[in-house]
């Protein structure tokens, strides 16, 4: 019992620490996937793209995933566990990211086509990192998380991730000013940022394994089989969950990539913000337009766990109104500046991944209260 309580798992402060040094990878991997989107116009502009050229350059993410390579991914991570895989892949999203980066600022050569050509090299390594990530976060986050607030963490894991989309949608061309460069240099620097999180979190993890002790860790590792694969590709509640998500990802996904340019062209939403609109924050503007989204993302979390803290019914009643209410006056004294902002290509466009900042975390919160019946009603 005493090696229990002693375990870094059961402290809840902990649990959160660790969740948020993985969370940083889930926001700097899907910055760097959506980030792209707000740029379009200016890449057509700056580096000659025709919009055949950034579809290519989109999409060359998941090339080496269709061949299979989220699948080998998947063998490493359960071959060589969280610490290896997550440094391999880790190291896969970096070198793709910085030579996006170099590619952009024309070290490679300043012509569209060798840009294109090195862009897309380096979006399919960044794409071999980014789907593996993702998989060992949420692997990572069960050892943490499992018997505690599961589902909590994996929504507010996802949160960061679309914060990460949103953030990158609606602020690259701020970022960028008048060029791509900028921009893709910090989406690249954000991962690096993240794998040093990461790396901090190692620590941890080597920590815990100790704790949990030789026998018992044994005990809980599933060892990869090739009948297993087959057992599950043959089952038919996972082909359907399979063909659900490939539909989402069809069609929602290649739209938040050209949905900025779409506002812009075909309903005369604006591309740069009218200063009048910008938010700054320490002299900042990107900060201070940065700020909008943190704030809706802090009202998701407040909604979702603030409530469940709470034990008598009306003091989880008052704190949802109350929380409510600093919502509605939050929303309230930027709305001459929101409603500018919906005007905006990349600001509007940035709403789609937004909602789900507030959302999915008060849906994870339903999901450990309520289990299979709140995750059937939130698909539904």
């Amino acid at each position: 019992m005493d090696a229990i309580k002693k375990k870094l798992s059961d402290s809840a402060v902990m649990r959160w620490i660790v969740l948020v040094l993985l969370a940083m990878l889930t926001f700097a991997t899907y910055w760097f996937q959506d980030f792209f989107s707000g740029l379009k116009p200016l890449m057509e502009s700056e580096l000659g793209f025709s919009s055949t050229d950034f579809g290519l350059m989109i999409s060359s993410t998941t090339w080496a995933n269709l061949a299979g390579m989220i699948i080998i991914g998947g063998i490493i991570l359960d071959k060589w566990g969280i610490r290896v895989s997550g440094i391999i892949f880790g190291g896969f999203a970096i070198l793709g990211s910085a030579i996006t980066a170099f590619a952009a600022s024309g070290f490679f050569g300043d012509d569209p086509g060798t840009q294109l050509t090195w862009m897309m090299i380096g979006r399919i390594l960044f794409g071999i990192g980014l789907e593996t990530v993702c998989v060992l976060v949420s692997r990572t986050i069960v050892k943490w998380f499992r018997g505690h607030e599961l589902a909590l963490a994996f929504a507010v894991n996802m949160g960061f991730g679309r914060l990460g989309s949103a953030l990158g949608t609606a602020l690259s061309i701020d970022i960028g000013g008048d060029h791509v460069s900028p921009a893709v240099t910090f989406a690249a620097t954000l991962i690096g940022i993240a794998m040093i999180g990461f790396l901090v979190y190692l620590i941890f993890d080597i920590k815990l394994d100790k704790q949990i002790g030789k026998e018992q860790k044994t005990s809980n590792e599933e060892k990869f089989k090739f009948a297993d694969l087959i057992k599950l590709v043959s089952n038919r509640s996972f082909i359907l969950i399979a063909l659900l998500c490939v539909s989402f990802y069809a069609a929602v996904f290649p739209f938040m990539q050209y949905a900025p340019d779409l506002l812009v062209n075909k309903f005369g939403f604006s591309y740069d913000l009218p200063k009048g609109a910008v938010i700054e924050l320490f002299g900042n503007a990107t900060l201070g337009n940065a700020m909008i989204y943190i704030v809706l993302f802090i009202f998701g979390l407040a909604f979702s766990i603030i409530p469940t803290k709470i034990k008598n019914k009306s003091g989880k009643i008052l704190s949802l109104i109350i929380i409510f209410v600093l919502f509605v006056a939050f929303i309230t004294s930027m709305w001459d500046t929101l409603s500018i902002w919906l005007k905006n290509g990349p600001k509007t466009a940035s709403l789609i991944p937004l909602g789900t900042i507030v959302f999915t975390p008060i849906f994870g919160s339903i999901v450990d209260k309520k289990g299979k019946a709140a995750t059937l009603m939130i698909l539904g």
